[in-house]
């Protein structure tokens, strides 16, 4: 069984090696979302409403960095839910 922590060593390598910080990592992130949506096929008005939870996400992980994990629970929510009407849309 592993734990949370676990994960932070894959941001915190991500964060050091990749793009410097942890705002620099989410907007690729976010940006790399709204990209695969967009080659996807959706409109760029709809790639980036629903991006827009994904940035709250981010921002509640800023803001409840002590209770991270409540943060990471609500972001592997998201992503089932927007894996499940993504696939939806896409048919």
């Amino acid at each position: 069984m592993t734990n949370w922590i676990d994960f932070n060593i894959v941001f915190d390598n991500l964060i050091k090696y990749f793009t410097g910080n942890s705002t620099g990592l989410a907007a690729f992130i976010v940006m790399l979302f709204v990209v695969v949506l967009l080659m996807r096929g959706f409109d760029f008005r709809y790639a980036s409403l629903m991006s827009l939870p994904i940035i709250g996400g981010f921002l509640i992980n800023g803001w409840w960095s002590n209770y991270s994990w409540i943060a990471n629970a609500i972001l592997i929510i998201a992503a089932v839910f927007y894996a499940t009407s993504i696939i939806k849309l896409a048919k």
